[in-house]
């Protein structure tokens, strides 16, 4: 017998202003490939990932959330 769980987490990039957008692109590109479909750990399965594609700008950073929706089977 199993049980089946799945979910969404969410993950907030969060990067200082300075250096434009580019530091914020690079870590969602690191979080991105991290959490990659297909990906386990352990008997928790990444079944997709993504980025909002929004941008929050306060006033001394940048905001992006990253989504992954995970299953686990235990």
């Amino acid at each position: 017998s199993f049980e089946d769980y799945g979910g969404i987490f969410q993950i907030n990039v969060v990067t200082p202003k300075g250096n434009g957008t580019i530091d914020a692109r690079s870590m969602i590109d690191a979080v991105l490939s991290e959490f990659s479909k297909g990906s386990k750990a352990g008997t928790v399965l990444i079944e997709k990932s993504w980025a909002s594609g929004a941008l929050e700008r306060g006033e001394s950073y940048y905001m992006v959330p990253v989504s992954v929706q995970y299953r686990l089977i235990a």
